[in-house]
């Protein structure tokens, strides 16, 4: 197989870090980032860093984002975009993200985005697309209390390889979202495997994974976490005995995808951060 794309889902605990890269000129794309030194091991590798997105501002997503901005601005890298939804949230580790965000932006590092389904709604990057399915604009002014409610859930296609970026949003949100659109080969699992299903209005773990209809499904999840993944979601699994599901508490999963065929590998494990 050719593979014309890598997409590493990154071992770093109870939270997310995914980059996917082009590898025939080793442009990336990076979202969230929960901790630093396994994301900033994984930048090495490429050339050019071309986009983030932050999800929402809950500290297993943003942890290492100020010593990645810190990183960019120390090669001189200019104008990564920032992709970021309004939430409020008034922790440390948000007011630190802030502080080096208002750095990076004044001295040309990186520039400010919104990200909503409504505003602009898909951008291109990295020879493909993403699209913003979740949230609309008004989500996190009516639910600022609640930041999983107002979670960025991310669609990259690119031929015939789709990716579905989860984020953390919850069971309510996944019937607001036409079922077409959510069809994808690979399937970041939201919110670590944690239950969805909390209403009769909300999707199930077995809900969301039937939709989507995925090869991979995959689970960001820490060594021994006494949460994660749910019940429901360990249920889910026995009903879906033909996919493939990996998690990244055996290490940093590397897949290969190859955009013309559709045809997807698991390059490797590659071990814990």
């Amino acid at each position: 197989m050719q593979c014309d794309y890598e997409i590493s889902f990154l071992s770093v605990g109870d939270g997310d870090a995914t980059l996917i890269c082009q590898t025939a000129n080793k442009h990336a794309v990076l979202i969230d980032a929960a901790t630093d030194t396994p994301v900033l091991s994984a930048l090495s590798t490429i050339t050019e860093l071309e986009a983030i997105f932050i999800t929402h501002w809950d500290k297993d997503h943003i942890g290492g984002m100020p010593s990645i901005i810190t990183h960019l601005r120390s090669l001189n890298n200019k104008d990564v975009a920032v992709f970021i939804n309004r939430q409020y949230s008034d922790t440390e580790v948000v007011k630190r993200l802030c502080r080096t965000l208002d750095e990076g932006h004044e001295d040309g590092t990186i520039t400010f985005k919104m990200a909503y389904k409504d505003h602009p709604g898909q951008v291109e990057l990295i020879g493909g697309r993403f699209m913003f399915l979740w949230p609309y604009h008004y989500v996190g002014i009516v639910n600022y209390n609640d930041k999983n409610i107002d979670s960025l859930i991310l669609r990259f296609e690119i031929e015939k390889i789709s990716i579905l970026l989860g984020g953390d949003a919850k069971g309510t949100v996944w019937p607001q979202i036409g079922s077409k659109k959510l069809k994808a080969k690979i399937l970041r699992f939201p919110h670590h495997g944690g239950r969805l299903s909390t209403s009769k209005e909300s999707w199930s773990s077995d809900k969301l994974i039937s939709e989507v209809d995925p090869e991979y499904v995959i689970l960001s999840v820490g060594i021994g976490s006494r949460h994660h993944p749910s019940k429901e979601f360990i249920e889910a699994m026995k009903k879906h005995p033909n996919r493939k599901f990996l998690f990244t508490s055996k290490g940093t999963i590397s897949l290969q995808a190859e955009s013309k065929s559709g045809d997807i590998s698991l390059a490797g494990t590659l071990g814990r951060a």
